[in-house]
């Protein structure tokens, strides 16, 4: 029955990559065509984040083998960068050689639904999701078995490298995902190295705008969270839907204010106000809680479908 639940939910896993994938691409497609510009901001926004979050959940809680989910989170990771940062701006498929950004676009890249603003939020939704569930799930694996690192033995075996087709090709993706965004995603020589002061300078929280897009990817972290409480729980119903909502709203509602507030305080002709244009954090993050929540959803109704299949087969065949 493990075995059943665990081929179960990697099924709906599996299916969870193929559609963020394609959600993503679509996109980005419509973003790169300067279509309904206010709609794309918002779900390149919104998708990025929650995806990132759903895939530390992954790694954190999730019952696959641990090359899996490492490769799984590495892999997504470096999907999201490649594909945000190229198709950022109408057209930009076409950049030509010896193109160079100019500062207002390093500003448009690191706007606030700008692949840049995720590049900056990532550590922090990786670290802030998967070690608090990392440490959960290791308290609550270690048996009282009056033995000091006796728990540490009998874990050592889940451990364990087994090699297989599935093995090799889950990691050569992995690789050429990453070797794709370190090498090919770049639309132009020297790329790389304003990126990363760039990526730098928001975590020297030298301004207004470095403090809010550093910190308010701790909206995202409660919403995560919140969200895998809500599907998970044994609470009932409307405690759940609550709590959710108050998670997914209030928080980004409160940074949403602080925004206006930072936005007010920049001169109307300077290009900084670049980074705030067409945010809006409270529905930003109503979408993600959305989409991780379902995404959850998907998993557990997936998995318990297939095991009350399993088991009405079982009784037939008794």
């Amino acid at each position: 029955m493990t075995a059943d639940r665990k081929s179960s939910a990697l099924v709906a896993i599996v299916w969870l990559f193929v559609l963020h994938g394609l959600a993503d691409v679509t996109v980005v497609i419509y973003r790169c065509r300067n279509m309904d510009p206010v709609l794309t901001d918002l779900l390149a926004a919104a998708l990025p984040r929650s995806q990132l979050c759903l895939l530390s959940i992954w790694l954190a809680v999730g019952t696959e083998r641990l090359s899996w989910r490492i490769s799984g989170l590495a892999a997504g990771a470096c999907f999201m960068f490649s594909v945000f940062s190229r198709w950022l701006f109408p057209d930009g498929h076409l950049t030509w050689a010896g193109a160079h950004w100019v500062e207002e676009e390093w500003l448009h890249y690191f706007r606030l639904s700008g692949p840049g603003d995720l590049l900056v939020k990532a550590p922090i939704l990786v670290g802030g999701i998967a070690v608090p569930l990392l440490v959960r799930r290791a308290w609550r694996a270690v048996p009282d078995t009056g033995q000091a690192g006796g728990w540490l033995w009998q874990a050592r075996p889940q451990f364990r490298f087994q090699y297989g087709f599935r093995e090799v090709a889950i990691w050569t993706t992995a690789v050429c995902l990453c070797l794709i965004a370190g090498y090919q995603t770049s639309p132009h020589v020297g790329w790389t190295e304003p990126l990363l002061i760039g990526w730098r300078q928001h975590y020297r929280l030298s301004d207004a705008a470095s403090v809010y897009t550093t910190t308010s990817a701790v909206i995202y972290v409660g919403v995560a969270l919140g969200s895998l409480w809500a599907v998970y729980s044994k609470a009932s119903l409307g405690w759940r839907a609550a709590v959710w909502f108050a998670l997914a709203a209030g928080p980004a509602w409160g940074f949403q204010t602080w925004l206006q507030r930072i936005v007010e305080s920049i001169p109307a002709a300077s290009p900084d106000r670049v980074w705030a244009q067409a945010s809006a954090e409270t529905l930003t993050s109503l979408v993600a809680a959305v989409t991780i929540t379902g995404s959850l959803l998907l998993v557990r109704l997936y998995a318990s479908t297939r095991r009350s299949r399993r088991v009405s087969f079982e009784k037939r065949v008794a």
